[in-house]
């Protein structure tokens, strides 16, 4: 559920292009980050993820 917030969840409605940029990228290390990490601790593997993903290929 946290990987499909931090790629799929709207940011903030009303926020400015520039702001989104920022917010964007921001949200894309961080969802990198945690998911490395994850990974890391639990075992798991990106495709074993991806069989439980809401996610489009």
């Amino acid at each position: 559920m946290t990987r499909l917030l931090f790629t799929e969840a709207e940011l903030f409605p009303g926020a400015s292009r520039a702001q989104l940029l920022v917010y964007g990228a921001a949200r894309g290390a961080m969802g990198r980050m945690y998911l490395s990490e994850y990974l890391c601790v639990t075992g798991m593997t990106t495709a074993r993820l991806d069989r439980w993903a809401t996610l489009p290929d």
